[in-house]
């Protein structure tokens, strides 16, 4: 949800939110609003920088619901699996810390993204090339902004990272809501038969 947000926030609304301010730049309308008295931080900056931190939840909101309506649609209507079991088994799968870890990424990787993206634009060259650089090679920092705010935030909020203050490998249980493989199988390596 919020890791695929955020790329494709940072590809188009950080391009265009830096492309905008550095276009502004250079056609001097933010030294004409200076020229007036009046903060382009606090007029033209914040406004965009807070549409982003409050847009970047809705957005993976929205793609997390499509994303369990294409499940529920794979699941069920392709492979046939029953439409109860499935919302069941997915209800006993997500539970509330992970859909508060998505809502905690989601503002962060606003926050990232938006930071990037009105920073490269208000400082941005005022020349079409420098608008350009501003908003075209921003991409790429857009989406390397978001990179250590992944890392971190997996770590911190990963089950195994909060119990002991290691970092140690998920149980298969825990992830997607599978059992654990039985080891006692013929098929599995090392395992014992019961024949």
């Amino acid at each position: 949800g919020p890791v695929i947000t955020a790329l494709l926030f940072a590809g188009r609304a950080g391009t265009a939110l830096a492309s905008e301010l550095g276009l502004m730049r250079a056609t001097d309308q933010l030294a004409a609003i200076e020229m007036m008295a009046v903060d382009p931080v606090r007029r033209v900056v914040m406004p965009r920088f807070l549409g982003g931190i409050i847009s970047m939840p809705l957005l993976a909101a929205i793609f997390s619901m499509i994303g369990l309506y294409g499940a529920q649609l794979v699941g069920v209507q392709l492979m046939g699996v029953d439409q109860g079991q499935f919302w069941s088994q997915m209800r006993g799968a997500v539970e509330l810390d992970d859909v508060m870890e998505g809502v905690l990424k989601s503002v962060v990787f606003g926050i990232a993204c938006s930071l990037v993206a009105v920073y490269e634009g208000y400082h941005s060259e005022p020349t079409a090339a420098g608008v350009g650089r501003g908003s075209g090679g921003g991409g790429a920092g857009y989406a390397r902004s978001w990179y250590s705010p992944v890392l971190v935030l997996t770590l911190i909020l990963s089950p195994s990272f909060r119990n002991n203050g290691t970092c140690t490998t998920l149980p298969v249980s825990r992830v997607a809501g599978l059992r654990a493989p039985d080891t006692r199988s013929p098929w599995m390596p090392g395992s014992v038969s019961l024949t």
